[in-house]
Order: C-alpha cells, then structure tokens, then sequence
C-alpha cells in the first residue's frame, strides 16, 4: 500500500499516533571503546520510499545472517511481505560499526483496550558484537 493508502486506514489511525521524530540519530562509545552510532526510525512505513525500507530490510536481514544459524521466518525479512505494511506500526533501531549493521531492535505498536503499547520485539546482535553492551551503554 501507498503511504497515502496507509493514513486511510481509519482503524489504524484510531489507536496509531504520527511519529514524533521520524529519524534520529545517536552515536555512544561501548565497552571496548567500540564507537557505535545507532539510527532510529519511527514508522518508517509511514513515510519512507520503497527504496529506503528495502535498505533497512537488508541492514536487518544482515545483522540476521551473522546472529543466528538461519535467518528467522520473521515478517521483518521476508520479502514477500510488504514492507510498507510490515515497517508502518514499528520502531527501528540499527547499531552501526563503521557504517555497517552490527545489532538491531524492531518494536512494534499494538493495540491495547483504549490504548497504545510498545512491544519490545525483536532484537539480535551479529556474534562478533555480542558482550560489548551495543543494546545497553
């Protein structure tokens, strides 16, 4: 769907607020003295190109390969999945080394009765980057 289409949706609009910042960016020193610089995305299903959410579907399919034996059957690296749909209602974090991906978190908004929650996730760190705090400075 279009990000047009997306804002149409009278469901999601009743429980989804808009982003508040739709990207930012935070650079910290690890354990190790490790620089890292996360960048963060708030809906970006919302707002990004197609070309955009296929790099942050690639960045998180990266961290993936190098995390576990198999990439998981997760929405967030299927390609047959949209990805507008699939980003619309997450938070994106990516922990990036020398401008490569090393860890990322992928939170999700959900309904909740009369409210809005915040899923922690997923989460996953490329084996090499394990112990040096990347998820908690």
């Amino acid at each position: 769907q279009s990000p047009a289409a997306l804002e149409n949706n009278t469901e999601r609009r009743l429980w989804l607020r808009d982003p508040m910042v739709a990207e930012w960016s935070s650079p910290f020193i690890t354990k190790g003295s490790l620089h890292v610089e996360c960048r963060t995305f708030d809906q970006p299903g919302r707002w990004m190109s197609d070309t955009e959410l296929a790099q942050i579907r690639q960045w998180l399919h990266e961290v993936a390969e190098e995390s576990m034996d198999s990439v998981p059957t997760h929405r967030v690296f299927n390609v047959e999945d949209d990805a507008r749909q699939v980003f619309a209602n997450r938070i994106v974090s990516i922990a990036f080394e020398n401008d490569q991906p090393v860890g990322f978190t992928c939170m999700v908004y959900l309904p909740f009765r009369a409210d809005t929650v915040l899923h922690l996730g997923l989460t996953m760190i490329k084996r090499s980057h394990r112990g040096r705090r990347i998820q908690s400075p």
